[in-house]
């Protein structure tokens, strides 16, 4: 049977996610995945037009690996605290694939306001609103505010061997939440009063 039979897009893919977990995105060349997955180069631009087709979409792969880890049952008392402790469980974990996926030049997800503003981001300001009570402006407020917190300890454990343990780092991330919500509370509050005092 010839390579052009047995090769498929999901062989590639596969291959590609494994390189990219093991030694990170930039051991990812046509020559090396051809290496891993045993076939020449001839089938990997057989199914795509180039690297960058099959970056984009092993990047969707990969953000699928990343969905399912971090959308795993919560237990937290405040649900996004939960999502937020799984983002850098994944990055301690996983480091070369949230590399990939936040710190690449390949990243879709590396400006926290378009994030505010996708599917994910507004699931996460909804979560919020919930959780407190508040305007789901005051919420989306807050959900960038302690993620950037999130997004700055999940990059440090990407890179480096950080001995902050699981206990310390949700001290840190709960105290910003409650401050941040504490901050949006105290707005909304001046806000009907001064709304009140005019009428």
């Amino acid at each position: 049977m010839s390579a052009k039979a047995i090769i498929k897009e999901e062989t590639l893919i596969n291959g590609a996610v494994k390189i990219i977990r093991n030694n990170g995105i930039e051991e990812l060349s046509a020559r090396n995945l051809a290496k891993t997955v045993g076939c020449s180069t001839q089938p990997i631009f057989r199914i795509f037009k180039n690297m960058d087709e099959l970056k984009d979409k092993v990047y969707d792969v990969v953000y699928e690996i990343h969905q399912k880890f971090i959308n795993k049952e919560q237990t937290h008392q405040v649900p996004f605290i939960g999502v937020g402790l799984s983002y850098i469980r994944f990055a301690r974990k996983e480091k070369n694939l949230f590399k990939f996926l936040f710190m690449s030049n390949v990243s879709k997800y590396n400006n926290i306001l378009d994030m505010a503003e996708n599917e994910q981001g507004k699931i996460y300001a909804e979560m919020i609103q919930k959780s407190t009570g508040l305007s789901y402006d005051a919420s989306k407020q807050i959900y960038i505010n302690t993620w950037l917190i999130i997004h700055g300890i999940a990059s440090m454990m990407a890179t480096t061997n950080s001995e902050l343990s699981d206990e310390e780092i949700e001290t840190i991330i709960f105290d910003a939440f409650k401050g941040y919500r504490q901050v949006n509370m105290n707005k909304e509050l001046n806000n009907r009063f001064k709304k009140n005092n005019k009428e």
